[in-house]
């Protein structure tokens, strides 16, 4: 389970980084700055959607309210707090670079 959460969050924040960086590549070097950027992500965002489509596999579903529970469910776990150590670290430096 620690694992997990080091590699969606490293991914996680690794993506943010790589948007900038490849948004920064296709202006300065692809055919038309302006539009290049929106382009890719146009067709990122039907790729996204098209995977919308596809069924979740999930065992159970809610078929009345009275079954769904909104109450949300905060906090991690005592016994795997310290997994978090190293995402909120890759976290608050890719935040700060990003600030600076």
């Amino acid at each position: 389970m620690a694992r997990a959460a080091i590699v969606a969050s490293t991914g996680y924040l690794a993506g943010l980084a790589l948007g900038a960086i490849m948004a920064g590549v296709l202006a300065q070097y692809a055919p038309w700055p302006l539009r290049t950027s929106y382009l890719v992500y146009l067709v990122l965002l039907l790729i996204v959607v098209r995977t919308l489509a596809v069924s979740e596999g999930v065992e159970h579903t809610v078929r009345s309210a009275n079954d769904l529970s909104l109450r949300p469910r905060i906090g991690v776990p005592r016994y795997i707090r310290l997994a978090f150590i190293a995402p909120t670290a890759m976290a608050f430096a890719t935040f700060a670079r990003g600030g600076f």
